[in-house]
């Protein structure tokens, strides 16, 4: 227990019994004074996005939110939402999944955000998809062809459909073969 929840949460009355604590420890993580609310306000607030754990960030911000409920803190689930889509990097790939976002047609919340996010960057497939990044790609992000079309190379003239020529020269005779077993 980190100590300055033991000096918050333990004291001489409940040190020795184990129930008392335990309701110490829920009465300071969910208590609704404006201190803790306060705290829990700021984990919210300052949680940090990091795309290489796109599936951690998602467990942290639900459970941020669930404390937020905890501790009576009610807040319009779009402002939540667009809470979380300002912690996004200013990079193209997040920058088309907060335009999707924000312009789609169902109403905005974080499940939604979230969602995205998961669809996205937890596909088990290694391809990049439009305006986004796979983080599984075996490429960086400056080098996708998804994100920067023009960085995709010309294929070699052998590897193209060929026009087929109008006029054949070449002879074919088929001869019945037997078998011969």
């Amino acid at each position: 227990m980190d100590a300055t929840v033991h000096i918050n949460v333990i004291n001489h009355t409940n040190k020795d019994d184990a129930l008392l604590i335990w309701k110490s420890i829920n009465e300071y993580f969910a208590s609704q004074q404006a201190a803790n609310r306060a705290r829990v306000w700021n984990n919210f607030s300052y949680l940090v996005f990091n795309s290489s754990d796109i599936l951690g960030f998602i467990t942290k911000t639900k459970a941020a939110i669930e404390q937020l409920h905890e501790v009576g803190i009610s807040r319009d689930p779009d402002i939540l939402a667009y809470e979380i889509i300002k912690k996004l990097p200013k990079t193209p790939e997040f920058t088309g999944i907060s335009t999707a976002i924000t312009h789609s047609v169902a109403t905005i919340s974080p499940d939604l955000v979230l969602d995205h996010l998961r669809l996205v960057f937890t596909d088990p497939s290694k391809k990049c998809k439009y305006k986004a990044h796979n983080t599984l790609a075996n490429h960086p992000e400056s080098r996708s062809w998804k994100l920067y079309p023009h960085l995709q190379p010309d294929f070699p003239e052998n590897s193209k459909p060929k026009e087929q020529a109008k006029h054949s020269n070449f002879w074919s005779i088929s001869y019945p073969f037997e078998a011969l077993y």
